[in-house]
């Protein structure tokens, strides 16, 4: 995993977090529990995807605000890969979050985890699914939290 704390700017932020802010978020149901989830998600692709039908509202990448656009066109720039699906997740406020999870949808294919922080500074914490080993640390607003792909599949977040 990497860290990189001034991958977006200030003004990046800004721009990202208004537009975002109009967004038509949703908060889902867990499964299987039937419970609302502790946070609203809103995303985007560039083709159909299996994710859509749970996560929240979704749309075509080129649907999305200019600002998300940019980004997608960033994070592509920034890893050499096409950055295709993003979800714009919110927390409302220090009680929202999300449980460790891993993209297990991902499972087989190159499918890194790339995570960029807008808002109030948030814990992040990476735990190890074999030993239970956890890193844990503060993600600033505008960095980019990257778990490679193998991470994905071997630790939850």
């Amino acid at each position: 995993m990497t860290y990189e704390k001034y991958f977006l700017t200030t003004d990046e932020i800004i721009a990202l977090s208004a537009a975002c802010s109009k967004l038509p978020f949703s908060r889902q149901l867990t499964v299987p529990w039937g419970q609302l989830k502790r946070h609203r998600v809103v995303s985007f692709s560039a083709r159909p995807s299996a994710r859509a039908s749970y996560v929240g509202p979704h749309f075509t990448l080129a649907e999305a605000p200019q600002e998300v656009q940019q980004l997608a066109a960033k994070l592509s720039a920034h890893t050499g890969k096409d950055i295709n699906y993003l979800s714009v997740v919110l927390y409302e406020n220090g009680n929202d979050y999300m449980t460790h999870h891993q993209h297990r949808e991902d499972t087989g294919y190159d499918a890194a985890v790339y995570i960029v922080s807008t808002g109030a500074i948030r814990p992040f914490e990476l735990r190890d699914v074999a030993t239970g080993y956890t890193r844990r640390f503060l993600a600033e607003p505008g960095s980019l939290i990257t778990m490679s792909s193998a991470e994905n599949d071997t630790h939850t977040h």
